[in-house]
């Protein structure tokens, strides 16, 4: 969906590039393909801020080695990683190497990306299917930040989620800056018909 959004922008950015040619002045090719890079230029800087990367596991470790320790019995409440500092528990260094998403060395059982679309509330905007049936969520932003994420919203005929990050201190965030689809036109950019 992001990749669709992204290239519309592009499609519409470099069309304002070259539509500066008069009407019965078709503009050359390679002008044509110098917009679409100036605007994949821009359109990836001014977003650049906004784009997470969404980190999921399904184990269900986290229920039966620190059932105790987890959030309540909400499917959408997943938490975030208490028993960092917890004492007593057996393996607790292991834990944080094996379990802890945020560790930079983690490997997540799958992953996917997601745009701010809040950053009051912070909430991010993925694909359900990243975190169908998710235990632990752990969302990477821009400028090693991250947070915990729980799912605020999900709706998996339309396949999308929005995660809520857990921790209040992870700004500030950037939301992305949402088109008007309706100002989108049909564009045939190199002659023809």
């Amino acid at each position: 969906m992001t990749r669709l959004f992204l290239a519309l922008g592009l499609v519409v950015a470099a069309f304002s590039v070259v539509s500066g040619h008069p009407a019965d002045e078709k503009p050359a090719p390679s002008d044509v393909v110098r917009a679409l890079d100036a605007a994949a230029q821009k359109a990836i800087k001014e977003a650049e801020a906004s784009i997470a990367c969404v980190l999921v596991t399904r184990s269900d470790i986290y229920k039966k080695k620190f059932h105790s320790l987890l959030p309540a019995d909400n499917p959408g409440e997943l938490g975030g990683f208490p028993w960092r500092k917890q004492p007593g528990i057996a393996d607790g260094q292991d834990a944080n190497e094996k379990y802890d998403l945020s560790q930079p060395a983690a490997i997540p059982e799958t992953y996917g990306g997601g745009v701010v679309i809040d950053d009051k509330e912070r909430l991010v905007l993925t694909l359900y299917h990243v975190v169908r049936d998710a235990t632990k969520v752990y969302v990477r932003l821009p400028g090693k930040k991250g947070s915990y994420a729980d799912i605020h919203a999900a709706d998996p005929r339309s396949d999308l989620a929005v995660l809520r990050l857990l921790d209040p201190s992870v700004g500030p965030l950037k939301s992305i800056t949402i088109g008007n689809g309706d100002q989108i036109e049909i564009v045939n950019f190199v002659g023809g018909g």
